[in-house]
């Protein structure tokens, strides 16, 4: 076998293994039924069509109106994938806009029945509140408003049925949208994590995604440069994306970036052409911007469904060394001035855990001397804290309710260990 076949070989293998966690997704906004019955016939006209359309199978798609497509990723084995923000947009701008609608209105008619059934020889709150909503659907020509909500479908691998989405958040600053598959016990196969910060130009880079509705298409091709800013869709510059002369089309959007080695170094989000289709000056979003803000996501979502217990509550502030303020910006030292390399502790609120175990914060006395309390060593029993951030890595997957030891040490040298319970936050 030539170098080329190996070549050849290795991509179709490589290629076969990560499809499985690759989506197409799209968002449909729901005919209503006027609509529904003057276009009855249309569609009977292309049902025969699209039935013969292999890459058109929507037999559990709701008819209604394509609000745009993409392509996702799956980053989690509960079904929560990755995709563009602007994939979704127009479905997420118009989830908003009916959810916005609806909280007003509620809020309009609670407000408007308190007021009015305070007037005297005035109906009651129920009649009062009939009254109310009667003349709103009269004033939107209709008795009680109800709104078309477009909903997002994904299909993983070329599946044949696709699966129902909810939009979990997006961030329209960085053009990512996490989507979560609702009403599935399955288990989904996500993709594992690269580091953009490791590419070198020329390095090898693997795109797959659904350009013009064609699944899994996977293109080739060398990190072309690093370190581009390209325009978001907020009107902002993305800094620090990768180009590459992988193959990317409209439909691409919303697709892993792969290194050889199968592993995801960046989201595929944009083009530079004049025809609409690929002139080889392709962008990615670099996984190291993306992998965080998505984990921190799905895990906010998990606390809001209750999935997971709240994030540990520790009650106390670190000062930041080489920096001038502390981590709520209520210190007033000079922390260059504190022996770095050492975690002290700035304040401990009253009431909480790391008061309850005696943790000691450093003062400030009136003519600006400093006498220190207590720096945090290690948490867990784990490697002794070196930085500000190490110590957030420690806490981020700290829930409430669960014990954790923490080394101490105080201005003397002297170490000790205390068990402190993590609370929920007030």
């Amino acid at each position: 076998i030539y170098c080329d076949d190996c070549i050849s070989l290795s991509l179709t293998l490589f290629s076969l293994d990560i499809c499985r966690s690759v989506a197409y997704v799209t968002s449909v906004l729901p005919f209503s039924n006027r609509t529904r019955t003057t276009t009855s016939s249309r569609r009977r006209r292309q049902q025969s069509s699209e039935n013969n359309n292999p890459n058109n199978n929507k037999n559990n798609l709701p008819p209604g109106q394509s609000l745009g497509s993409g392509s996702a990723f799956v980053v989690d084995r509960d079904g929560y994938l990755v995709t563009n923000y602007h994939v979704v947009e127009r479905a997420y701008q118009m989830q908003q806009a009916v959810h916005m609608y609806e909280t007003n209105r509620q809020s309009f008619v609670k407000n408007a029945t308190t007021f009015l059934s305070k007037l005297p020889s005035f109906l009651d709150s129920s009649t009062t509140q009939k009254l109310i909503n009667t003349t709103l659907g009269s004033s939107t020509g209709r008795s009680s408003p109800q709104f078309r909500v477009p909903d997002v479908y994904v299909r993983i691998n070329s599946a044949t049925q696709y699966q129902s989405c909810r939009i979990v958040k997006v961030e329209p600053e960085l053009d990512i949208a996490v989507l979560k598959i609702t009403n599935s016990s399955e288990t989904f196969e996500p993709v594992e994590w690269g580091s953009s910060s490791n590419l070198l130009v020329g390095q090898g880079l693997v795109a797959i995604g659904n350009p013009f509705g064609l699944d899994n298409t996977v293109t080739s091709g060398v990190v072309s440069a690093l370190g581009r800013d390209i325009g978001g869709v907020a009107g902002n510059t993305i800094k620090g994306c990768i180009q590459t002369d992988c193959a990317i089309n409209p439909g691409n959007s919303g697709g892993p970036t792969f290194d050889l080695g199968g592993k995801v170094v960046g989201v595929n989000t944009a083009i530079v052409t004049t025809s609409g289709s690929n002139a080889g000056i392709g962008f990615a979003l670099p996984s190291d911007k993306v992998e965080p803000r998505v984990t921190q996501f799905i895990k906010q979502d998990r606390i809001q469904q209750g999935q997971r217990p709240k994030t540990g509550f520790l009650g106390l502030k670190i000062v930041k060394q080489g920096s001038s303020k502390s981590d709520t910006s209520s210190s007033e030292t000079n922390t260059a001035t504190i022996i770095p390399n050492k975690q002290w502790v700035s304040a401990v609120q009253k009431g909480s855990p790391a008061d309850d175990a005696g943790i000691q914060p450093l003062q400030i006395s009136d003519d600006g001397k400093v006498q220190f309390g207590d720096c945090i060593v290690a948490i867990g029993g784990g490697k002794d804290l070196e930085t500000y951030d190490d110590f957030m890595a420690e806490l981020e997957y700290r829930v409430a309710g669960e014990v954790i030891a923490i080394t101490l040490e105080d201005a003397e040298g002297e170490r000790r260990v205390a068990y402190v319970k993590l609370g929920s936050k007030p």
